[in-house]
């Protein structure tokens, strides 16, 4: 699995994640990506709406409400 690790460029994303409650936007990492999620959901290539074999848990996309 290819993920993101250059920090300051993540806030140019468009990626859902930067709405989703699960998302640590420090780390660029969630409660389904503890090390890391990966480059194709970061860059909206795919969605996290339903549970992938990748991923630890049932986390899916949830919208932070605020």
């Amino acid at each position: 699995m290819e993920t993101f690790d250059d920090r300051q460029d993540h806030l140019s994303y468009k990626s859902d994640c930067l709405f989703c409650k699960n998302f640590d936007p420090l780390y660029l990492t969630c409660s389904a990506y503890p090390a890391g999620i990966p480059n194709s959901i970061l860059e909206c290539k795919e969605l996290h709406r339903q549970v992938r074999n990748d991923q630890v848990g049932s986390y899916i996309y949830e919208p932070e409400l605020r």
